[in-house]
């Protein structure tokens, strides 16, 4: 939780040399006493605010027996941080992924190959982009404020989703068998908005822990679908408790929800297995993944999948290390990399990889959030969904290209999505 901490020292004039104190939630000097500030702080006041929500529950989403100590799968020894065996885990992890590479994913496909986009995605994501052109137009909207690349995602995201039956058009939609969407990670809510751009009134809720200005609701608002904004972090949301999920067919659904936020959404959706779902039902999940060098041992989904891989908790950290190898941007796409041409991630094991070309850690690192992101379509269909993992955009338009789709069938068979 956010609190505040002292760090009091005397004024310099100016305010008759009254003591100050620094607030580290809100990250600035007040005056002293700290306490009265933390009365009015605006980031203790928010925090306060969600903990006080009905749909707040701390921690609910992330693995407590692995934070714990009792999950002692490939425990790591934090007491041996030399080099020498810094170095010697970071080979045994890129050893064990190259391993992995030789073994299939759930559909019998090449871990190495890219994975491929739906034969029907071009022609959709035309079609999509020219309903979100001529809503837009029909409501002299202008378009929300985002890059022509940003626009693109999104188009690519919702197509993937119409495809694989996680979007209909209004007509083909009862109003008994009407799904919630709620967007995780949603920022301003630009998915949301050309969702419904592209088709139709939709009923919404967006998550996000962080408080924005210029959200999307502000034209949302003004159209017939049901929308609300749950300020949380996902780790502590209970969708369980929130009334507007509650007896709802839900599609989950982002736009790169980074790292662990992935892992946090799909438990804050399926809980603890399916006897954890019992107040509304998972029709699908359309997540687009990305930055999983912040993915964590501790809440990531499938852990059972990449230790039989080999993949233990010491190799984990280097895993999650490696993958950021495959955005490394290169003269010809750094240009369309945007914000994931960050580079690669600082290892603590210097010389590890000294002898691996460029070409090698692409290719490793383009494997390693491939294994990431097969344990989360497995864990899915563990769920008993199924689900793939497909390109959404290419990759000189996101480098970060790939969508988790998982979908209930026995849901689809009820509303009569082929």
């Amino acid at each position: 939780e956010p609190h505040a901490m002292s760090g009091a020292s005397r004024g310099d004039g100016g305010d008759g040399g009254a003591t100050r104190a620094w607030c580290a939630a809100c990250k600035t000097m007040v005056r002293a006493p700290l306490r009265a500030h933390e009365m009015k702080c605006p980031v203790l006041v928010r925090a306060a605010q969600a903990r006080a929500r009905a749909y707040y529950s701390k921690d609910i989403n992330v693995d407590v027996d692995v934070v714990s100590g009792a999950g002692g799968e490939g425990a790591r020894d934090d007491g041996a941080r030399d080099e020498g065996v810094r170095e010697a885990k970071a080979r045994a992890a890129a050893a064990a992924l190259t391993a992995a590479s030789r073994s299939r994913d759930s559909h019998g496909g090449d871990l190495l190959v890219d994975v491929p986009a739906n034969e029907s995605l071009g022609v959709v994501a035309r079609e999509c982009a020219q309903n979100a052109a001529e809503r837009r137009a029909r409501e002299e909207e202008l378009s929300a404020p985002t890059q022509s690349r940003h626009d693109a995602q999104f188009a690519g995201i919702v197509s993937a989703m119409r495809l694989y039956g996680l979007v209909r058009s209004g007509a083909d939609v009862r109003a008994s068998d009407k799904p919630l969407y709620v967007e995780f990670g949603a920022g301003r809510g630009y998915l949301s908005h050309f969702l419904s751009d592209a088709y139709g009134d939709v009923d919404l809720a967006l998550v996000e822990r962080r408080a924005y200005r210029h959200k999307a609701e502000r034209s949302l608002r003004r159209r017939t679908g049901f929308i609300e904004r749950l300020t949380i972090d996902i780790k502590d949301l209970n969708l369980n408790a929130v009334d507007a999920v509650a007896s709802r067919d839900v599609v989950a659904m982002a736009k790169h929800l980074c790292g662990e936020a992935t892992d946090l959404a799909l438990r804050a959706c399926f809980g603890r297995g399916p006897k954890a779902r019992t107040n509304f039902r998972v029709r699908g999940v359309a997540f687009a993944t990305c930055c999983h060098h912040r993915c964590a041992w501790n809440t990531y989904v499938n852990r059972k999948y990449v230790i039989s891989l080999g993949i233990g908790r010491d190799e984990f950290e280097y895993l999650t290390k490696i993958s950021s190898w495959a955005t490394l941007a290169t003269n010809a796409d750094a240009e369309t990399a945007g914000e994931h041409a960050s580079g690669a991630v600082h290892f603590d094991a210097s010389h590890a990889f000294d002898d691996v070309t460029d070409e090698e850690k692409l290719k490793l690192g383009r494997l390693a959030k491939r294994i990431l992101d097969e344990g989360r379509a497995r864990w899915c269909q563990s769920q008993g969904l199924s689900a793939k993992l497909e390109a959404f955009v290419p990759r000189t338009t996101s480098p970060e290209n790939v969508i988790l789709l998982a979908r209930d069938d026995a849901v689809d068979e009820r509303v009569g999505v082929p």
